[in-house]
This record gives C-alpha cells, structure tokens and sequence, in this order.
C-alpha cells in the first residue's frame, strides 16, 4: 500500500509539473499575442498620424493662397 500511495504523489507531483509548465506556456502565448497586437496598433496610428498631418500641411497651403508646391500648368493652357 505504501508503493501505491508514493506513485500516487509521483503522479500528483508530475501532473502540477506539467500544468506549471502548460500555464507558463500559455502565458507566453498570451504576451506574444498581446505584443503584436500592440506593434499593430502603433503602426496604426502612425499612419493615422501621418494621414492627419499630411492633411493639416494642405490645408496650411491653401489658406496662404496655395503657395508652395502645385503641378505646373499644361503649356497649351498658359494662353487662357
């Protein structure tokens, strides 16, 4: 009986081994996850950002009467 009740705690000790091992497993699939949603969001935001200050330089140019950069006119046009 004392045989059995020592690979019964081997097996009990062995299984929280093990569910140790699958929980620190899972919380680094978690992090991993977590990180790539976050380099996503960033992203995400930088071109948002990026999207918002390109528009805030073109409205900048049109209220000082669209000085700065404008595609040249057609020489066929220049007579109108």
């Amino acid at each position: 009986m004392a045989a059995e009740g020592a690979g019964e705690g081997r097996k009990k000790a062995e299984t929280e081994q093990q569910l140790r091992r699958d929980r620190r497993e899972q919380v680094a699939h978690q992090e991993h996850r977590l990180a790539v949603q976050l380099e996503q969001e960033r992203q995400e935001f930088q071109r948002l950002l990026r999207v918002q200050q390109e528009q805030q330089e073109r409205e900048e140019r049109e209220r000082r009467g669209g000085r700065g950069w404008h595609r040249p006119t057609p020489r066929s046009y220049r007579h109108l």
